[in-house]
């Protein structure tokens, strides 16, 4: 006797989600054991990717049905119920595909995807390979940290998904004084190596592996490494909710009592506090003392220092000894036998001051040559520890004066006082010293016609009836050539200040000499001798041994300082305008308010 029996095989696409079905008739002879398969397709060919089977009593237990089949003269041996005809070998495919139908989708490897194309934001080629983490001797995994250890603001904004917001780039809301800790978050969030650790899900493995005791006494039983992990997610995919920072604050209230309530703390303190948690909820050690550490007297320091580590690590071993961890090396010398004792201690965090670099004040007046105003005052801030020289630099990039064309040298009243090389310290010069910087004009070339020509500095002062000077106009320059007599140096300077002078003067004979022309830097002083005075009697006065001298004393860009003294009368029948014309800065406002300030140093520097 024969029974007819009928199965139903589904096919499923995965690309379009269809399901179609096939009746097959299956014909049992159940005496002979020989099956005449007879099927009837109602459908085409299908062009599904995967197929599964599923019997009659596809769901049912198994285990039932064959204990039941192991009983002795049970009829149900005689025959077989939902027997499957499997016609060629590409069936027996479909079988083994049947297994994975049903499999979850990775959510690691999704996350794993997403974060492996945030990370190339911020450096393209990474060729640096962070020290891999080990445990028990055996590498884990290799985690890549970019050459600059930055990642925002990154050098192509990527826009994933979610507006325009850029993965990483996130803010956290302040939950009263909550600053603190939103900074920690931020740096941990930013340093590379850990976030892939917590955002990949890494952290999970050393979490089931900790040591559970030390956990609950030490730690937090892994709840802040939980939350941490979940704001750092939340941060690289663009999820971030206030109400996730509200929690890791609960959780922190939780096990921290002294961050409990509104009040501000030191963000370093919260940094080492929650290093330390984490830490303790990740600690994969298992001993629980530590060895006695031998006397490192005679013994190289990496030795001692390897011994010191291997023996910290016996209990304590986590992702973040491995990645913040380091030692500090501690000296002891006795004054005796002079013999040296050095130890090795474990630390997570060091503070390090911020330098500042100390800025001082210096305000010049800068003389143009060809330019209105001819004078003008600015406060620049140079490094206390420069020279001239970047003081030099500093004014072309302010003034647009080549620096080959440019004298600094200090005036006051009295005439000409120090002129100042490119060697000498800035530290020198005090912000109330009247520091000038003279546009010097470019100097010919010596030819046989001509001969050669020399660049003059020069000023005006009056000389009182007490016999002292003050000084008025502003400082000149121009050159001259040397072979120049004496009424026409006098001329040449009277026509440079022009600008000063009555109407009629450069249109009249003037009395030789009408003032009295001092050498500076000749070797004498005023009224000390005729030495450093030009000689009007002289036919080429700029060839004299005062000329000389000056010459002598330039340190760079050879150049003579004059200075013209008038007596009160020449000066009334001759100068019609001595005011010293001057434009102050904004710069020098800004400067007088914060004469010695100190700026700190970017991490560049």
């Amino acid at each position: 006797m024969s029974e007819m029996t009928s199965g139903v095989v589904l096919k499923s696409s995965t690309s379009d989600g269809e399901l179609m079905t096939e009746k097959q008739t299956l014909n049992t002879i159940n005496g002979s054991g020989v099956c005449n398969p007879t099927v009837h397709t109602n459908l085409q060919e299908s062009k599904l990717k995967r197929t599964f089977t599923l019997t009659r009593n596809a769901f049912t237990g198994s285990r039932s049905s064959k204990r039941k089949g192991k009983h002795k003269g049970s009829k149900d041996n005689l025959s077989v119920k939902g027997t499957m005809v499997i016609q060629d070998s590409e069936n027996m495919d479909i079988q083994k595909q049947n297994k994975k139908l049903f499999r979850r989708p990775s959510w690691n490897k999704f996350l794993s995807k997403m974060v492996q194309k945030v990370s190339n934001l911020g450096v393209q080629n990474n060729k640096n390979l962070c020290s891999n983490y080990v445990y028990s001797n055996r590498r884990r995994y290799t985690m890549s940290l970019s050459s600059s250890d930055v990642r925002v603001p990154p050098t192509k904004a990527v826009y994933i998904g979610n507006g325009d917001k850029v993965p990483g780039v996130m803010g956290l809301r302040n939950h009263g004084n909550t600053c603190f800790i939103n900074a920690v978050l931020q740096c941990l969030s930013h340093t590379d190596i850990l976030a892939e650790y917590f955002v990949l899900d890494q952290y999970k493995i050393d979490l089931s592996r900790r040591n559970k005791l030390n956990s609950k006494k030490y730690g937090t039983k892994g709840e802040v490494t939980e939350q941490l992990a979940l704001l750092l997610k939340a941060i690289w995919l663009c999820q971030y909710d206030p109400e996730m920072s509200n929690k890791f604050k609960l959780i922190v209230d939780k096990y921290g009592s002294q961050y409990r309530g509104n009040n501000q703390h030191d963000a370093q303190e919260f940094l080492l506090w929650l290093l330390d948690k984490v830490h303790e909820d990740l600690n994969t050690a298992t001993k629980k003392k530590y060895k006695v550490i031998k006397n490192s007297f005679g013994r190289p320091d990496d030795v001692v220092a390897a011994e010191t580590l291997a023996n910290h690590m016996r209990c304590n071993e986590s992702f973040v000894h491995a990645v913040f961890q380091a030692q500090f090396r501690s000296s002891l010398t006795c004054p005796r036998c002079k013999r040296q004792s050095n130890t090795f201690d474990p630390f997570l965090c060091v503070s390090v001051p911020v330098p500042q670099d100390q800025y001082k004040a210096v305000i010049v007046t800068v003389l143009y040559t060809s330019q209105q105003p001819r004078q003008v005052k600015l406060g620049l801030s140079v490094p206390l520890h420069a020279d001239v020289r970047d003081l030099r630099e500093l004014l072309a990039s302010d003034t647009r004066i080549s620096e080959q064309h440019m004298l600094i040298t200090e005036i006051d009243d009295a005439g000409f006082h120090r002129t100042f090389s490119d060697k000498q310290p800035v530290s020198i010069i005090k912000h109330t010293d009247p520091i000038y910087c003279l546009e010097l004009p470019q100097l010919k070339e010596a030819n046989s016609d001509s001969g050669e020509y020399l660049l003059l500095c020069w000023i005006n002062v009056l000389i009182l009836p007490d016999g002292l000077c003050t000084r008025f106009s502003s400082p000149f320059t121009m050159q001259v050539c040397r072979e120049t007599s004496y009424r026409d140096l006098q001329k040449l300077l009277l026509k440079e200040m022009a600008w000063t002078l009555h109407d009629d003067i450069l249109t009249s004979d003037q009395a030789v000499p009408l003032f009295r022309v001092r050498v500076c830097d000749a070797g004498g002083e005023a009224g000390a001798g005729d030495h450093s005075y030009l000689d009007p009697a002289v036919d080429h006065p700029l060839y004299t041994q005062p000329v000389d001298q000056a010459l002598a004393m330039c340190d760079s860009q050879p150049h003579v300082k004059l200075v013209l003294e008038w007596e009160l009368t020449a000066k009334e029948s001759t100068i019609a305008d001595d005011s010293d014309q001057l434009e102050e800065h904004a710069s020098v406002r800004q400067l007088m308010a914060n004469a010695e300030q100190g700026r700190s140093v970017t991490l560049e520097q």
